[in-house]
């Protein structure tokens, strides 16, 4: 008898945890990011059947809407956090949502002026708990862009 109701309560268990992971997804883009330079979504949300959200951002480069690429490392990483910011208004997120960010370097030694830039602009948006953040020299970045940045941000309902 024990052992039919612990089966019984590990299949219950399982069945709550898989309608959880029941997700929907949906292509988020912004109108204040420029075109995106390949076939890729801006970002994807993930909707789980409970509500909870996540969102996949595309790596972002600095990028004006003219399509002119900055190259200066402290205001290329500013408007790339700004780029950021715009994706996670698209779904009614903010930087505190923010659980992951990977930077991607055309050179290494540009490492502490972006992480200026970085500091600098989460300090403005009055950040709760710093995302966890991966940095490293890519070999070269696409348009030879001086950063990317790649973010993923939560929200439970």
């Amino acid at each position: 008898m024990k052992s039919h109701s612990l089966f019984v309560s590990t299949l219950i268990m399982g069945l709550c945890m898989s309608l959880t992971l029941v997700a929907e997804k949906k292509s988020i883009t912004s109108s204040d990011l420029p075109v995106a330079i390949a076939p890729y979504s801006q970002a994807i949300l993930s909707t789980t059947s409970s509500g909870d959200q996540t969102l996949y951002m595309s790596g972002v480069l600095p990028i004006i809407k003219s399509n002119e690429l900055i190259d200066d490392p402290y205001t290329a990483t500013t408007l790339v956090m700004n780029h950021i910011k715009a994706l996670l208004k698209e779904v009614g997120m903010h930087w505190n949502n923010v659980i992951d960010v990977i930077i991607l370097v055309r050179d290494i030694n540009d490492f502490k002026v972006i992480s200026e830039s970085y500091g600098a602009y989460l300090k403005t948006e009055n950040i709760e708990i710093l995302p966890v953040r991966l940095c490293f020299q890519a070999g070269k970045l696409p348009l030879n862009a001086v950063v990317e940045i790649k973010a993923t941000a939560i929200k439970n309902v």
